[in-house]
């Protein structure tokens, strides 16, 4: 038995885009901070992030295209600011002698330095305005 199919016809692809360009929800760089500086914190704690990094990446490109990098930026210089406060005081209150505190300054140092910086320097600074 001999079926015939009928030739395709061409369709053409046709692309419209959007006539209103869409607005992002005025609450929505303090809501994406907030998601954010959450992760941030699981990230420094070495937990598991509830958002991944390409989540963390995908928000932080959406805000910085949307005229709020300088909003983020100064949130995340606050955020590491008090990060290394804090590092800095868990350091001092220690009672060890000066060799000791050096060595810890230094582990605390590198820790910071090859994992948390090449991170979130993956994450931030391609958008980030640097003024």
């Amino acid at each position: 038995m001999t079926t015939f199919r009928k030739p395709r016809q061409e369709q053409k692809l046709t692309i419209k885009g959007f006539s209103d360009i869409p607005k992002l929800p005025p609450d929505y760089a303090q809501s994406s901070w907030t998601q954010l500086e959450s992760n941030l914190k699981e990230l420094i704690s070495f937990k598991r992030m509830s958002l991944g990094r390409e989540s963390m990446y995908q928000t932080v490109t959406t805000l910085c295209n949307n005229e709020n990098g300088p909003f983020i930026l100064s949130k995340l210089i606050g955020f590491l600011q008090e990060y290394i406060c804090q590092e800095m005081q868990l350091l001092q209150s220690s009672e060890v002698d000066l060799h000791n505190f050096t060595e810890k300054f230094d582990s605390h140092w590198e820790n910071f330095q090859i994992n948390l910086q090449n991170i979130l320097s993956k994450i931030f600074s391609t958008k980030l305005p640097l003024t």
